[in-house]
């Protein structure tokens, strides 16, 4: 796949999961010890980068890109399951940031450049707005959590729901006030307006 790719001049690199969006592998038994929930691996735990170091340099190695996708999107959950239960209360904004630049440097180790979804930023810092969603314009970083975002992570904008040209310009904005990378936007064609 890579190899036709690049004859067209296409650029095909791994896209994971290190963070939510687990529960198929966290149903198991041998699994158990990676688990925060059903669905999100626990942070801060040493078998987990241990873990997420093979995952990630086996899903870059039959590519010639430096690109991988790491997503840690809709981790809605993260910090309130083993997690809490072994390491205590961590506002879970903390967690997501300190889980990124572990999976960061792990990118970094073999000459990786992350890209991940922006959808928990937004998340967890919009936690007190009203309509609780994946993507809130009213939403404001503290420069706490602009500082610890590591330097290199690229965002990426998904959003299939909304056809609202305003909407989109408003949020890919917003995730300049974040990352220090260009934004990358994901669609599905069924997303795109009529």
């Amino acid at each position: 796949i890579d190899d036709f790719a690049y004859s067209l001049g296409i650029e095909v690199f791994a896209t994971i999961e290190v963070l939510g969006h687990m529960e198929q592998y966290l149903k198991y038994w041998d699994a158990y010890y990676l688990k925060d929930t059903d669905s999100v691996l626990l942070a801060d735990s040493e078998k987990t980068y241990e873990f997420l170091d093979l995952l990630i340099k086996t899903a870059s190695a039959p590519f010639r890109s430096k690109n991988i996708g790491l997503a840690m999107d809709e981790a809605h959950d993260v910090g309130l399951g083993n997690y809490l239960k072994k390491f205590g209360y961590k506002p879970r904004m903390e967690i997501v940031l300190d889980h990124l630049n572990k999976v960061s440097e792990i990118a970094a180790k073999y000459g990786l450049a992350p890209k991940i979804c922006g959808d928990m930023f937004f998340r967890l810092a919009g936690k007190n707005l009203q309509n609780f969603v994946d993507y809130d314009p009213r939403v404001q970083f503290t420069e706490e959590v602009v500082k610890k975002i590591p330097k290199g992570v690229q965002p990426v904008f998904w959003d299939y729901y909304h056809a609202n040209e305003d909407f989109y310009s408003v949020n890919i904005d917003k995730h300049y006030e974040i990352f220090d990378e260009s934004t990358l936007f994901a669609f599905t064609p069924l997303s795109l307006p009529k």
